[in-house]
């Protein structure tokens, strides 16, 4: 993350978000494990907050969340907004031209060969890996990242 210019870092498993002296600036929450009422007494005024979970939490599933984004939003001195993406074949076109060139990279956490695959399933049950996990169905790509 500091690689990418974030300031503040935190281990969520040693240190909750919601503890902190700094206002955040921003909040992307893909994880759906506080409220966003919680999130906002920690971003500052005019900062934003994308709740960004189809995980059932504090707020509720993923319905009950963007119902309760869209009135933090009318209400609150920070921008709460629901984070949706639209996958289009341009999109995939373009992301499948910039990954050719290698101009991005997958940030991959495990790749698992395809009689592994309820160790996947499980690895990603865990909601701690630290970027994608695959399941390769092609007897070149049987190692692990």
């Amino acid at each position: 993350m500091r690689s990418l210019g974030i300031e503040h870092v935190l281990d969520y498993e040693t240190t909750s978000p919601l503890d902190t002296p700094i206002p955040y600036d921003a909040v992307i929450d893909n994880a759906g494990a506080a409220r966003i009422r919680d999130w906002r007494r920690v971003v500052a005024p005019g900062g934003s907050i994308l709740p960004n979970s189809g995980v059932p939490g504090p707020d509720g599933g993923a319905l009950m969340r963007v119902f309760k984004a869209q009135w933090h939003g009318l209400i609150a001195s920070q921008r709460v907004r629901v984070f949706t993406g639209k996958v289009t074949a341009p999109a995939l076109t373009e992301l499948g031209v910039l990954l050719a060139a290698q101009r991005i990279s997958p940030l991959l956490d495990t790749i698992y060969p395809l009689e592994q695959a309820p160790q996947a399933l499980a690895a990603a049950g865990t909601h701690h890996a630290r970027g994608k996990i695959v399941i390769s169905i092609s007897p070149l790509e049987r190692h692990a990242s």
